[in-house]
């Protein structure tokens, strides 16, 4: 059962068996959940069951025993208590935990406890509203990331979701060391400032005296040296002369190249703007600056080779639109993928909200697993478009190139059958595909042959586009063939398997040849000097045409083995080779309907 404050706070009531812990009759202990805004809190209810009397679903024992009647009788008993505690509580109109509804329960004094991430969420919320006045947002999400590592270390090492401050002590801050070293594989340096920033939590607390001791008392930190290599005059210049051919690698060489010959940090270059560039009386050109960090204001003389990089960026479309003076890389384009989601979904909201209204009138619960649902989509599309642009698209094009430029091009061919063959495998789409075509059939075409025979033409798809790559023959040499074969197969094959094909090459031409072997023939044709667009497109094309020739292939086999079992029954059951012959001449909806 849940209920709902008037502050929007949850309260949950669940009981349940600790299947873990028999004793030696092999009962095992009932124990009450205490949940409130998420934050749970357990304890056993003095009460013992054997693990096959009891009812996960409903909570409850099997009332079919007369233990079973008893054990439910003071379930409701402690049900209602706790019941009776938070609705004083909620009277009080002062914010509470489960921990201190247990408390109460279990008659524990909680005058004035206040618990560990009960501080350390004000603490944090306090820091974002001063982000921009004294604090800078890396630090407040710093602060976030410290109570997350700490709320994970809490429920790993002690199994609960939050602690009372005053039992904090010096061992929690050595297991919280040791945690963060170990489990999350930390260095000394980045445990130590996420430990400075725990210890500003119980400054605070002491402060306001909810803890008593001092958890770091006689705790001394240090941070360890780090030996920085300072790139070298001879490296600096090779990388300066590098040719790159992936705008996104060379636009974070040119800003490389831009932070060492001026000195200043990423996130100073990230804000330099046309303002920050002075000209002294002698002509001479200056950035002038404060610094993010210490805001101290800088003045460092505008080299050539630093000119040189402003000036080829000063038309750049995103410098020109934030008024920078180079394009750093950001959480802009993650915004852009947002909102270019949130526009291509909101047709499908809107019609389906139409209908809701006027039409469909679905229950709230529906309504709530289809919003859940919608939400789930737009994460998942912004975060593969995300991905896409950062990853898959860039590491596909240089693993192209990589393997054109390589002493043996022809290896370009087999290499790119063998990813064919395997990455139709983690398309998503054809995942569903498979298993509604095994459903449908009843396994009559199952998934594993449906998955062996899509992943056998992509991978012949992606050597005859590798062909087309090295050797610049017209995609016209394939397609017309290829179709012309496809057709002519589907006059001998059952109906089913036809349209099954044709909708096997839309799924197998999904995301991810589009994301990853589009831009890995890209990559390859522009490392062999060749037209990109007479020969590494057309990629997405042979993957949509060679599953219709395999699947129909598979049919056409079917189709066969058919034909034989059933001239091998007649010549076995004489009798029967009317009922063969009937069967024969059935055609295949009918066969389906069957």
């Amino acid at each position: 059962m849940e209920y709902m404050n008037r502050q929007k706070s949850t309260f949950r009531i669940s009981f349940y068996v600790r299947r873990t812990r028999p004793n030696k009759h092999g009962e095992v202990p009932v124990c009450v959940r205490i949940t409130v805004n998420g934050q749970r809190a357990d304890t056993t209810i003095r009460k013992s069951i054997l693990p096959d009397q009891w009812d996960a679903i409903r909570g409850q024992a099997s009332p079919r025993t007369t233990l079973g009647k008893a054990i439910n009788l003071y379930i409701d008993t402690v049900r209602a208590r706790i019941i009776r505690i938070h609705r004083d509580l909620e009277m009080d109109e002062q914010p509470f935990t489960a921990q201190q509804v247990l408390d109460l329960y279990l008659g524990r004094k909680t005058t004035n406890r206040h618990t560990l991430f009960e501080l350390f969420r004000e603490h944090n919320d306090k820091c974002h509203q001063l982000v921009g006045i004294d604090l800078a947002a890396a630090t407040a999400e710093r602060y976030e990331t410290c109570m997350k590592l700490t709320q994970e270390f809490m429920r790993h090492t002690y199994h609960r979701d939050d602690l009372y401050l005053d039992e904090v002590d010096r061992r929690f801050v050595e297991e919280f060391e040791f945690y963060l070293k170990t489990h999350r594989g930390c260095c000394h340096n980045t445990a130590t400032k996420y430990l400075k920033n725990f210890k500003k939590i119980t400054h605070i607390a002491l402060a306001r005296e909810w803890m008593q001791r001092d958890p770091f008392a006689e705790i001394r930190f240090s941070l360890q040296p780090v030996k920085r290599e300072m790139p070298e005059k001879a490296e600096i210049e090779r990388l300066m002369h590098k040719e790159i051919d992936i705008p996104r690698l060379a636009q974070t060489r040119d800003l490389f190249i831009f932070c060492c010959f001026t000195g200043l940090a990423f996130s100073d270059i990230k804000q330099l703007a046309p303002e920050h560039i002075v000209t002294d009386m002698q002509g001479h050109r200056w950035i002038r600056k404060p610094r993010q960090k210490t805001g101290n204001m800088c003045n460092i003389p505008l080299l050539e080779i630093p000119a040189r990089i402003l000036q080829r960026y000063r038309t750049d479309p995103e410098c020109v639109a934030h008024n920078v003076l180079l394009p750093v890389s950001s959480n802009q384009k993650m915004n852009a993928y947002m909102k270019e989601i949130a526009v291509s979904l909101l047709p499908i909201i809107l019609f389906f909200m139409i209908f809701q209204i006027f039409m469909l009138k679905l229950t709230t619960r529906k309504l709530k697993k289809i919003a859940i649902g919608l939400v789930y989509t737009y994460a998942g599309l912004v975060l593969f478009l995300t991905g896409v642009n950062v990853g898959f698209m860039p590491a596909g094009n240089y693993l192209g190139q990589v393997l054109a430029k390589s002493a043996h091009p022809l290896f370009l061919v087999p290499i790119a059958m063998i990813m064919g063959y395997f990455i139709v495998k983690a398309e998503p789409a054809v995942y569903v595909l498979n298993k509604q075509v095994e459903e449908i059939t009843d396994g009559a075409i199952s998934s594993k042959a449906m998955g062996m025979g899509l992943s056998l033409g992509v991978a012949v798809s992606l050597g005859l586009a590798m062909v087309r790559v090295l050797t610049g023959i017209s995609i016209l040499w394939f397609l017309i063939p290829g179709y012309a074969i496809a057709l002519g197969i589907s006059f001998f094959v059952p109906k089913i398997y036809t349209a099954i094909a044709f909708d096997s090459g839309g799924v197998a031409s999904g995301p991810m040849t589009a994301a990853f072997l589009l831009p890995m023939a890209q990559g390859a044709c522009s490392a062999l000097g060749g037209n990109i667009v007479t020969d590494a497109f057309g990629v997405v094309a042979m993957v949509a045409m060679t599953p219709l020739i395999t699947i129909q292939v598979m049919g056409l086999a079917s189709r066969i083995r058919a034909k034989r079992g059933v001239q091998e029954g007649m010549s076995a059951a004489h009798g029967q080779s009317g009922a063969y012959a009937a069967f024969e001449l059935l055609d295949d909806d009918a066969i389906i309907e069957l």
